[in-house]
């Protein structure tokens, strides 16, 4: 199934490939797990089938949908942390391989944000000057990544997050689960690793009790919650977004704003924190989680940045507004 958005993207090519109206690059971006290589799959069935319908039923397209379509070239960076220049270098040398079964010679790029500077002044000339068969398509969660000389040579997309009901087509859920949906906030993918993350559940009740904990027992509470996230450190990303998603609710219950709560299962636990602290402590404890991954890179003792991010939420209780 796909999303109205991603349809919309599908429906753009569909129409420039009726048309001949294609661009030669593209740029497709949003934030990672909306589902962007999905739909850099369906585009590319649209290049290889003979008719570009995405029949499914040609050779065409079914030697795509096996990876093996010559004139699909799908370039990933796999578990590495980003792209080698070598990688790029043989990508172009099989773009000026004519076309073997069709009118196009269709690239996709998958996280085109970690291609770097090199490798992107190394595909900028085949952007730049492509062969007139050629059609680019960069995935990208970050476009601020990308060259500005890159930027000026593509056209963007930009895929927005599912709606709910799509989310509700596509994982039906439970009553004990619901709140997933609000949770995941319009991204597919955070939806299907929680729902299937056994442990998810766990952490996310524990992350949200040990700060219950802390704003109830001050500086005991500091270290107790400083144990349990340092217990979970490889999972601390996860925490983060947990813990941000939870003080964003009590912002909202402060305001009044009770039909926008995500974590519709913690209510009560919302209420009660949201009875110990003021919207402005909410606020600026929210601030403090929001900037600690960047803390945390920076700081190579992990162990160090968490007691710290935790001593300066217990300091926000403390101090009077």
């Amino acid at each position: 199934m796909l999303s109205g958005e991603q349809q919309k993207i599908v429906s753009y090519f569909e129409n420039a490939l009726k048309t001949d109206s294609l661009r030669h690059a593209y740029i497709i971006h949003g934030e990672k797990g909306l589902g962007k290589k999905t739909v850099a799959d369906f585009v590319g069935l649209l290049f290889a089938c003979k008719t570009h319908s995405g029949c499914g039923q040609c050779n065409g397209c079914k030697s795509a949908c096996l990876g093996a379509n010559p004139d699909v070239i799908r370039l990933s960076n796999g578990d590495k942390k980003n792209y080698e220049v070598s990688k790029i270098r043989e990508l172009i040398k099989k773009l000026y391989e004519k076309p073997s079964g069709g009118k196009y010679k269709f690239v996709v790029i998958e996280n085109a944000h970690l291609l770097g500077e090199i490798c992107q002044n190394a595909l900028l000339k085949a952007i730049e000057e492509p062969p007139s068969y050629a059609v680019f398509i960069l995935l990208c969660d970050n476009i601020s990544e990308i060259l500005p000389t890159i930027m000026s040579r593509v056209m963007l997309l930009e895929l927005m997050n599912w709606k709910k009901h799509e989310l509700k087509e596509v994982l039906p859920l439970g009553e004990s689960e619901s709140f997933l949906y609000d949770y995941c906030m319009g991204n597919v993918g955070t939806l299907m690793e929680a729902a299937s993350d056994p442990e998810f559940k766990k952490l996310r009740d524990e992350t949200i009790n040990s700060f219950q904990k802390l704003i109830s027992s001050g500086r005991f509470g500091v270290y107790e919650a400083v144990e349990a996230w340092v217990s979970n450190k490889e999972l601390i990303g996860k925490m983060l977004g947990i813990l941000t998603l939870f003080l964003r609710d009590v912002m909202f219950f402060k305001n009044g704003q009770k039909k926008d709560i995500i974590n519709t299962d913690k209510t009560q636990q919302i209420q009660e924190v949201s009875s110990k602290v003021t919207f402005s402590q909410a606020l600026e404890m929210t601030e403090t989680v929001v900037r600690a991954p960047s803390v945390m890179r920076r700081n190579e003792n992990m162990n160090m940045a968490i007691q710290t991010m935790f001593m300066n939420i217990e300091e926000t209780i403390r101090r009077k507004k």
